[in-house]
């Protein structure tokens, strides 16, 4: 039995939506698949901190003063790595060892 709680008035966040991820050939719940259970039990939307929103990235190269064209975000997921990279402005590389297939990619 799961027990959640999100209290009213509080933000709930959330790390990143991925719907699922591979683990040894299996796809597994990934954090997007319990993001949605949680809003539907509380019907509470969370908020993305996480992959694919900049803000992230925005920090680590404003804190470490970074260029953003020597940046390069590596990822197995299109939906949430790569967007990621791409609504930072920085360079991608999806590699396939999980998530998208070289269809997805093309």
């Amino acid at each position: 039995m799961i027990t959640c709680f999100v209290q009213t008035g509080v933000k709930f966040i959330v790390t990143n939506p991925d719907k699922y991820t591979m683990i040894s050939g299996f796809k597994v719940p990934g954090n997007g698949s319990f993001m949605k259970f949680v809003e539907e039990v509380t019907s509470v939307k969370g908020e993305v901190a996480g992959k694919p929103n900049p803000f992230i990235i925005e920090c680590i190269i404003n804190k470490l003063k970074l260029d953003k064209a020597e940046c390069l975000m590596i990822g197995d997921n299109i939906e949430t790595d790569i967007t990621f990279g791409k609504r930072a402005g920085i360079s991608t590389l999806c590699v396939l060892t999980g998530v998208s297939t070289e269809a997805m990619v093309i």
